[in-house]
Parts: structure tokens; C-alpha cells; sequence
């Protein structure tokens, strides 16, 4: 048999295919070699050295090469002897160490056993590590699939002196799903030895894909293993399509890494560059890091043009590590330090400016496995903002100048503690960090010529004299923060000094915020085996104090307002493989206070009484202040309250679930010179999104809030409402075309808004009625119990019943008792709308509904109908000027009737068509009155004052007098402006009725579909919506616009449309066999 043959016998069964096979049975090479051994032949192993032939033709003149398996098994003999070798160094010290070790426990050591035991282990773990290794040799021989590489690598370690050809191992993976997403590698292996010298290529493939994006990483890895010398070269490739954070970025970057590993030594040098481009800017990075033994220094340099939040800007930041490291790289011993700093433009809707940070963070590693940190920082923005001021004649610019100074301080300490048996990792963290931020704003009133010439001041970065905002600006275009916080301490001392606020200009105005921040947390956690958890907590605790002056008609009104916070948050996560999940929850507690002061700067106690209010620096001390000088109180200010939060998510693979929940209570006191009030305000929500990659969120939120507010004269008054919003999709879509046709630079510096939510307030106002209603209504249990019957929040409401029955009428504690149960319990705004107003019922409270595409239709009905749409006339009518006053109030009647053609055009925006109308006429009652002035100023310029003329049929005159006949016009004007309105608060009734019959129509066709079945819940929903809602505020209505058709002289009748509640009839009882109404309705009895 030759040398050929036999190796070949003893090989994989999967190589037979490719074999000549000669002789005897399959067996191993390690049974042959045992077998030959324990009888002394050994020649066998000494012919596999020979050269093997090329499988195929044996009549091949082909060259011939080296078997890897082969030659492997002819150092199985070196291995036993070396392990039995040190076997035997090993066991002889395992008694010693014994005996030293009992010692050192019970503590009966001497100093010399003790150097004597160290120097043990340190000898066991060295010939432990051998053992390891020869173990691991010995096995590669009898792996049935041992790489060719990993026996070539062994051959080199061994020093065996021969050569062999070229192989190559190619491994392809399919798309597997991890921790890390979907991923897919594909390798090749070319494997070689010459000279005794191993030589291995391996170019790997890895294309993966998650929640950030698309990934593909290349490497080319070249090992030369010689004896215990080991070198490498490697290159590495990357390229990824980034989503993340609702960017599109595409990255790209290659690094080159050569390393040597000898017995005593290793050393290696990496040199990398990386860049990315996207809508969130522009970056580059590069990275030189050189390791000796175990230490390292390396230093990673980045620059980037970044947009985002408003802002353009340049950052550049420096980080060099230095010390010894692990074999993960992570370091042992040393520090870590990172100097940054960025500038640049803001432009967004608080105005346009400049911004600029310098930030430096410190960390050092230590032998005993702690790790400690430090964080230094200082950011500072300008931003600027003009606005003409309402009715100026000629024009005059309100301009306000807007610095925030931020400086910050952290430090951390933590460690993390490897299990190499089990393959995973605990670690345990605590922070602590805090923020001192200041913020100065700067408000003038210029002409324009004044106005041009200040901003070009600003826009020129600044000025080195003048007000000294403009001295700040010129120091943040420096990068000058420090300098620049200097300065507005500066001007913050001379707003503080009575001189300097009795020097300001009337209609100037400062302030100053001082916002102080700390934070103390701490994390634990781990992961082995694929599993991993994490715990945090943390405590907040802040101060916020703020300090406004301004001059104002001769005096000088200082406001200063203190809020304390304190906060904590709590929370965990666990994952396994793709899949995670956690929950965190937070609270928060405020307490604050808020006066201002109306000083005279001409009387002699003005300097004492400004530096006395100066110095006031906690709530405490300002409650004082203000019950000592209650003279020179204009407005006082109280609030105290809480949030919490609380969310829990899920997520598998690039998919994730996030529900959150959400509660406050707040009791504010207010007083100036009109009275005092307090306001409660509870609420209570949660929400739910889902998210994916590249900042890819569909969400749904729901709040339910209750303000009520009771005055000084005991009178209650209220808003409860539910907000919701939801993801837009077709509107970011339409916000992104925009702002690339008229936005260009929101778009740029990420200012302009792109995902748009759609939001909606539903809700009702209450007045004093209503909260004797709620009163009454708490004495009817069994009216209380049928309100709300959600079996999670029942108890609590029958709680309430028993607080507002208590409360004996007395606004304050029912007041306080709606508004808690709103920051505890959902739908609270439903219940207390149905204790208010009735199911089939049009009186009680007033329906609002805003949709968030009206805001603008929403502060135009919060001043014309809600508000004194003739404040500005009556005003001009005071002053005697009725000719200005009539065109006035022509303007206000042009913008009501606009509003009310917008809210119409609009009204498929709204959810709530009973809202809707209601609201429509409220509109029309508004008209009618400004239509009412608009007469009355037009009769009196004809020379007749009227307005208030009594007519009864026993004054009128059989030939009206001028004035009793201008008092008909003017009355008669008043009902048809009202009457107007009605007409759209009718017309919006009707399509509401219209398409719940139609929608009802179209589902009771689906009874004789063969694929169909009608939706019986939507039909119920449909024509309960009309009988409980709608119809009831539509009657109403009715009854109000042909009161002002009687008024102005109409047939009132002719008023229409009216309810279909014929209609109803029929389509109800084709489902439910019964009719609602009676109809045709019998006449009344006179």
C-alpha cells in the first residue's frame, strides 16, 4: 500500500468519491495511530511525511502537494509526550498550592508562604493554559470537519517544516435573525504552508438588516503563523444606507489594522476614515490607534455639517484614549478624554440666530475594574425676532433678542465583570450630572429706522459697543462662551440694581432666567446566553428662577417667579435574541410662586424696596416678601402639583409596540387687582405607537383634561376636553413638498416640521349653572350610577358623588374633587359632559370642537365670539369718534362672516357635528350684536341716537317717532345678522343628518349581498349619534333662529331645514321593529 493509499483510507468518508481506495477497512487516523503505537511500529506515522499525490489519474504528471490532515497526525506522538510532560511539572504543584491556600483562609500565612503561593498560581496558570492548548491540538487531529486552516495554523505553532498547497474553504449563510437583525455572511478561507510558515487569507461578506438601515461590511484578513509568532493584516470595508432618527444618511468608510503576537510581545497599528452624507448633514471620521503589549493610545478625530432641530452648524471633536486594555479592547487602566465644539445658524420658529457649544469629557479606568467619568460643557444660542406692533401709526417694531447660556458638569463611575465560562457580562453603573443654564431676553419697541439699524448690529455678529445683547452676540460669533456668559452675569447685575431699571426706556423690557439642574442614577445590568436585562433609577431635583423688568408708564414692574422641582424614574428591560421588552416610569413634583411688583422709582424707598425683592431666591422667601409688602403687590401667582408617567414597550426584530400612560393635578392661586381665583386642572391619558425603521412611527394619543376655576365671589367656571392625535401620513407627505417649495431653509436646518400629526379638542365650557347642576345631580344616586359604568373606575366616581354631595354647594371643593378624579381616572371629560348635560339633551355647558387644521379659525373665534368682538368700537364710540367706530365694526362683521364661511367650508374637519353647530351659533348670536352696532352708529351719524329705545304697544306712536322707528331698524338688523348665522348652524345639522341616512342606507342594502352582511353596531351608532346629539342641538337651534325671524319681521315657519325624524322612523324600525318618534307630531294644545 503506498503512502497515498493509506491516507487516503483513513480520511473523511466524504473524500472517498475522489479516491482511489486500496486495502483494508475505513478506519481513523488516531485508531490506526494507537494501534501502531501500543505495538511500537511507528513507521506509519513517519511515512504520512511523505508527499501526497494529486487525487484523480495515478498516471498524472501533475506536481505533487501536501495533505493538511496528514501531516497533522505525524505530531500526535509530540503532543502525548508534551502533555505527559506537563502532567507531570502540573501535579507536584497542586499538593503545595493546597496546603498554602488552607493557610491563607484561616489567616495563618506567613509572608513568605503567601509570595511562595502567588508565585503558584501564576505558574499553574501558565501551564494551565499550555494543557489548554495541547488539549485543543489534540482534538483538531480527530475532528472529523477541522478546517484546513485550523491544521495548518497548528502545523505552523509546531514548527513542523514542510510546505503545502493552496486550499480554499468557502462557507455561504443564508439570512438568519439575531440580536442584531437579519443577517447574511458569506466566507472564504485560502489556506497554505510555507516553509513551515502558515499563511491564511479570510475575505467575509456580512449584509445585515435592522431597525437603522442596510449594512454591508467586507474584510480581508492575511495571518502569518510562525512557531508562537503571529502577524495580520486586515482591511475592512463598510457601506450603509442609514434611517435612523427619521434621517436618510448613506455612510461609508475603510480602515487598514496590522498586528504581531509573538511569546513575550504584541503590537498593532489601525489607521481608519469614515464618512456619511444624508439629510442630517455631512461627516467625517478618522481613527490612528497603535497598542503595545497591553497598552494603547489612540486618537479619533470628527468633523461633520449637521441639520437638525432648527439648526446648520459645524461640529469638530477630539478623543484620545490612552492606558492598558483588555482583549475586548475595552480599557483597564488609563483615561479617556473628548474636547468637541460646534456653531452655526438657527432659523425656526422662535426666530432666526446663531448658536455655538464647546463640551470636553474625561474617563478613567482603573485595575481594580472601576470606571469613572467626568463631562464639562458650555452651549450658547441667540435668536432674534421681530414684530410690528398692533395699530402703530407710524409703523413701530417690537424686537426681541433671546440668549441662552448653558453650562453642565457630570461624572460617573461603574464596572462590568466577564464570565468567560458562560460567555456573558454583569454590570453595574451610578451617574451623577448637573446644568446651570441662564437665559437673557432683551425686548425693544424702535421706529423702523431704529430697527434696521439694530439688526443689521445683530446680523453683523454683534457689536463691540451699545446694549450690551448685542456685545454678547459678537462673543458667541467668537466662540467666546465663557466670555459671553460673563457678560450677561453682567447685565443680569445691572437689571437686578435699582439705577439700571429706573434707566430703561418706557416700553423696554429684560428678563432673566437662571434654570439650575441635578440628577443622580444608577443602572445594573447583564446579559449571558443570549438574554440580557436592565435596571436604572434616578432622582432629579431643580430650581428655576426668573427675573423680569420693565418700565411701563413711569413705574418700574419687577416680576419674579421661582419654580422647584423634584423628580425620579424608575425602570427595566429584558431581551432575548431579537425580541425585548421594558417599562419606565417617572414623576415629577413642582412647586412655585410667581409676584410682581409695581414700584415708583421717584419715592425714597425705591432703592430699598427694588435690592429687598432682588435678593429673593426661593418660593419662601418671595411668600414672605409679598405678605410684608402686600402695598406694592400687583399680581401674585401660586402652583403646586405632580406628573407621572409611565411606558411600556415590545419589540421583535425592527418592530416595535410602545403604550404609554399619563397623569398630572395642578392648584394654581392667582390675584391682582380685579379679584383672586383658583384653577385645578387634572388630566389623564395614554397612547399607543407603532414604530419601525428609520424613525418610522404611527401613533395614537388620547388626554382627557379638567380645568375649573373658581373666582373670589365663589362662582365656578370650567373646560373639560379630550384631545387626541394621530399620525398623519398624507399630510408629512404634503409637509414635505411645502417646505421644499417655500421652506428651503427649515428644510435645511431641520426647522421646518416634515411629520404631521392630525389633532382634534373635543370638549365643553362650564359656567356657574353648571356646577349647581352637578350639584343636583350628585343627590340623584341612581342618575350619578348610570353616567359612568366602566367597572375600573366606578368606585372612584361614586367617591366623587360623595365629595360633591358633601361640599353643600361650595365651588372650591367640588371644583377640586372634578379635577382630581380627572388626574386619576379615564373618561372623565364623558362623565362629567353627561352629569352636565343629559343624553337627548341641547342645555347645559357649550360644545366645542377644534380640529388642529383650524388654529388659525380657533384664535379668530376665541376673540370675535368668545370674546368682545366690539371692544375695539366701543372704545372709538367713548372717544366720540362713531365714524371710525362704524368702519370698525363693519371690519368685526367681515371677519365674523369670514369665520363662519371658513368653519363651514371646513366642517368635514370636524368629528362632532353637534359641536360644530352649536358653535355656529353662537357665531350668529355674536353677529346679531355687532350687526345691532353697526345700525345704531349708522342712525346716529344720520343725526338719531337710538340703540336703547323701549317699544312696547303702549308707547309706540301711531306714526313712529324718528327714534322709535330707527329702533325697529336697528332691532330688526340684530335678527337678521343673527338669523344669517343660523342658517349655517342649520345647514350643518342637515349634512350630518344626511350622511348618517345615507351611511345607514347603504348597510341595510347588504342584506340581500351574498359576500356582505350590514354593520348592525354602526347602524346603532349612526342613529343614536343623530338622537342623542344631534337633533336635540338642532331643535335648539331652530328655536333661536325663528325667534329671530319673529324679531326681524319674518314668518318664523319658513325657517328650515328641520329634523327628518320621519325618515328616522323608518330606517330604525327596519332594524329594530320599532319607531322613535311620533310622527306626524300631534298639534299642541292651546
Amino acid at each position: 500500500m503506498t503512502a497515498r493509499e493509506f491516507a487516503e483510507s483513513t480520511a473523511d468518508t466524504d473524500q472517498q468519491s475522489d479516491t482511489v481506495r486500496r486495502g483494508g477497512p475505513v478506519r481513523s487516523i488516531t485508531d490506526v495511530l494507537a494501534l501502531q503505537g501500543s505495538a511500537g511500529n511507528h513507521a506509519v506515522a513517519r511515512m504520512l511525511t511523505v508527499q501526497r499525490e494529486p487525487a484523480g489519474d495515478a498516471n498524472s504528471s501533475s506536481p505533487p502537494t501536501l495533505d493538511g490532515r496528514a501531516l497533522g497526525v505525524t505530531v500526535e506522538p509530540q503532543l502525548r509526550a508534551e502533555r505527559e510532560k506537563l502532567l507531570a511539572e502540573y501535579q507536584p504543584t497542586t499538593q503545595r498550592w493546597q496546603e498554602l491556600k488552607t493557610a491563607a483562609i484561616a489567616k495563618e500565612i506567613t509572608p513568605e508562604g503567601a509570595a511562595e503561593l502567588a508565585d503558584l498560581e501564576k505558574e499553574q496558570k501558565r501551564l494551565g493554559a499550555l494543557l489548554d492548548q495541547n488539549d485543543k491540538d489534540m482534538r483538531l487531529l480527530s475532528a472529523p470537519g477541522a478546517s484546513d486552516q485550523a491544521l495548518n495554523e497548528m502545523l505552523a505553532r509546531r514548527n513542523q517544516n514542510v510546505s503545502l498547497g493552496r486550499t480554499t474553504d468557502t462557507t455561504t449563510g443564508g439570512w438568519q435573525i439575531g440580536t442584531n437583525g437579519l443577517t447574511s455572511t458569506n466566507t472564504a478561507v485560502t489556506s497554505r504552508i510555507d516553509d513551515g510558515a502558515s499563511w491564511t487569507t479570510t475575505n467575509t461578506s456580512t449584509t445585515t438588516v435592522d431597525t437603522t438601515g442596510v449594512a454591508n461590511r467586507k474584510t480581508e484578513v492575511t495571518t502569518n503563523k510562525e512557531g508562537e509568532s503571529t502577524s495580520a493584516w486586515t482591511t475592512t470595508s463598510d457601506r450603509k444606507v442609514d434611517v435612523s432618527g427619521g434621517n436618510v444618511n448613506y455612510n461609508w468608510g475603510t480602515s487598514n489594522k496590522a498586528e504581531y503576537k509573538g511569546a513575550d510581545n504584541s503590537t498593532s497599528e489601525m489607521t481608519g476614515t469614515s464618512r456619511s452624507l444624508g439629510t442630517s448633514g455631512y461627516s467625517t471620521t478618522a481613527e490612528n490607534t497603535t497598542t503595545n503589549g497591553g497598552t494603547v493610545d489612540s486618537t479619533k478625530s470628527t468633523s461633520s455639517v449637521t441639520r437638525g432641530d432648527g439648526k446648520l452648524g459645524y461640529t469638530a471633536s477630539t478623543t484620545k484614549k490612552s492606558g492598558t486594555q483588555d482583549d475586548r479592547g475595552g480599557l483597564t487602566k488609563g483615561t479617556e478624554n473628548t474636547t468637541s465644539g460646534s456653531g452655526g445658524v438657527i432659523a425656526g420658529p422662535d426666530g432666526v440666530g446663531v448658536f455655538g457649544s464647546g463640551n470636553r469629557s474625561f474617563s478613567q479606568s482603573r485595575e481594580s475594574g472601576l470606571k469613572t467619568g467626568q463631562t464639562v460643557g458650555l452651549d450658547g444660542k441667540v435668536v432674534t425676532n421681530v414684530s410690528q406692533v398692533p395699530g402703530s401709526d407710524p409703523a413701530r417694531y417690537q424686537i426681541s433678542v433671546t440668549v441662552n447660556l448653558t453650562g453642565k458638569v457630570g461624572g460617573s463611575a461603574g464596572g462590568e465583570q466577564a464570565s468567560e465560562d458562560q460567555g456573558g457580562k454583569a454590570s453595574v453603573g451610578a451617574t451623577a450630572s448637573g446644568s446651570a443654564a441662564m437665559t437673557g431676553t432683551f425686548v425693544h419697541v424702535f421706529t423702523e429706522a431704529e430697527a434696521q439699524q439694530y439688526l443689521a448690529a445683530v446680523n453683523s455678529k454683534g457689536a463691540g459697543s451699545g446694549p450690551k445683547e448685542l456685545q454678547i452676540v459678537e462673543l458667541l460669533a467668537k466662540g467666546k462662551i465663557s466670555g459671553a456668559r460673563a457678560l450677561l452675569n453682567d447685565v443680569r447685575a445691572t437689571w437686578l440694581s435699582a439705577d439700571g431699571a429706573a434707566a430703561m426706556k418706557d416700553s423696554d423690557s429684560g428678563e432673566v432666567t437662571a434654570d439650575l439642574k441635578g440628577e443622580l442614577g444608577a443602572t445594573a445590568g447583564g446579559d449571558m446566553s443570549g438574554f440580557g436585562g436592565k435596571l436604572n433609577v434616578s432622582v432629579t431635583k431643580g430650581r428655576t428662577l426668573k427675573r423680569s423688568v420693565s418700565r411701563k408708564g413711569g413705574k418700574v414692574v419687577v416680576t419674579v417667579s421661582v419654580t422647584d422641582t423634584d423628580g425620579g424614574a424608575i425602570g427595566g428591560s429584558a431581551s432575548f435574541e431579537a425580541a425585548g421588552g421594558g417599562y419606565q416610569s417617572s414623576s415629577s413634583g413642582t412647586k412655585s410662586q410667581s409676584v410682581t411688583f409695581t414700584l415708583d422709582p421717584e419715592t425714597a424707598a425705591y432703592q430699598q424696596q427694588f435690592d429687598l425683592i432682588a435678593k429673593a431666591g426661593s418660593v419662601e422667601e418671595l411668600h414672605h416678601i409679598a405678605l410684608v409688602h402686600a402695598d406694592l403687590v400687583s399680581a401674585d401667582t401660586t402652583s403646586e402639583g405632580y406628573a407621572k408617567t409611565g411606558t411600556t414597550t415590545a419589540t421583535v426584530g425592527p418592530v416595535g409596540l410602545e403604550l404609554s400612560d399619563t397623569s398630572s393635578f395642578d392648584h394654581s392661586r392667582s390675584s391682582d387687582a380685579n379679584g383672586s381665583s383658583d384653577t385645578y386642572t387634572g388630566s389623564k391619558g395614554g397612547g399607543a405607537a407603532i414604530t419601525g425603521p428609520g424613525g418610522f412611527k404611527v401613533a395614537h394619543t388620547e388626554k382627557d383634561t379638567v380645568s375649573v376655576t373658581v373666582g373670589s365671589d365663589g362662582k365656578g367656571s370650567g373646560d373639560v376636553n379630550t384631545s387626541t392625535s394621530n399620525t398623519d401620513l398624507g399630510g408629512s407627505w404634503a409637509a414635505l413638498k411645502k417646505a421644499a417649495s417655500d421652506d428651503k431653509t427649515g428644510l435645511l436646518t431641520g426647522g421646518a416640521k416634515i411629520m404631521q400629526d392630525k389633532t382634534e379638542v373635543c370638549g365643553m365650557t362650564l359656567s356657574d349653572g353648571d356646577f349647581a347642576t352637578i350639584a343636583a345631580m350628585a343627590e340623584d344616586i341612581d342618575r350619578w350610577k348610570k353616567v359612568e359604568q366602566n367597572p375600573n373606575v366606578y368606585s372612584a366616581w361614586i367617591r366623587t358623588r360623595l365629595v360633591v354631595v358633601g361640599a353643600n354647594g361650595d365651588r372650591q371643593k367640588i371644583a377640586r374633587a372634578l379635577a382630581e378624579y380627572g388626574a386619576r381616572n379615564d373618561g372623565a371629560t364623558h362623565a362629567i359632559e353627561r352629569i352636565v348635560r343629559g343624553v337627548g339633551s341641547a342645555d347645559g355647558g357649550a360644545l366645542y370642537d377644534w380640529p388642529g387644521e383650524l388654529s388659525t379659525e380657533k384664535s379668530s373665534y376665541s376673540s370675535l365670539i368668545t370674546g368682545d368682538p366690539l371692544a375695539t368700537v366701543k372704545v372709538q364710540e367713548k372717544a366720540g369718534n362713531n365714524a371710525v367706530a362704524l368702519e370698525s365694526a363693519k371690519g368685526a362683521l367681515a371677519k365674523i362672516d369670514a369665520l363662519i364661511t371658513a368653519m363651514q367650508t371646513k366642517q368635514d374637519k370636524f368629528s362632532n357635528a353637534a359641536a360644530l353647530g352649536e358653535m355656529l351659533a353662537a357665531a350668529a348670536a355674536q353677529r346679531g350684536q355687532v350687526a345691532k352696532e353697526i345700525a345704531v352708529l349708522s342712525h346716529r351719524l344720520g343725526g338719531v341716537n337710538a340703540g336703547n329705545v323701549e317699544l312696547t304697544a303702549s308707547n309706540v306712536t301711531a306714526v313712529p317717532t324718528a327714534e322709535q322707528a330707527a329702533q325697529m331698524d336697528i332691532n330688526q338688523a340684530a335678527a337678521k345678522g343673527e338669523l344669517t348665522g343660523y342658517a349655517s348652524a342649520l345647514g350643518v345639522f342637515e349634512r350630518k343628518q344626511r350622511e348618517a341616512f345615507e351611511y345607514v342606507q347603504r348597510e341595510q342594502a347588504k342584506e340581500t349581498a351574498v359576500f356582505a352582511s350590514p354593520d348592525t353596531e354602526g347602524i346603532v351608532k349612526a342613529l343614536n349619534n343623530l338622537h342623542d346629539n344631534v337633533y336635540p342641538d338642532w331643535e335648539k337651534t331652530l328655536v333661536q333662529a325663528r325667534d329671530a325671524a319673529t324679531r326681524g319681521g319674518l314668518d318664523p315657519w319658513s325657517v328650515q331645514p328641520t329634523p327628518g325624524k320621519g325618515f328616522f322612523n323608518v330606517l330604525f324600525k327596519h332594524n329594530f321593529g320599532r319607531e322613535v318618534y311620533e310622527w306626524p307630531p300631534k298639534p299642541k294644545a292651546e
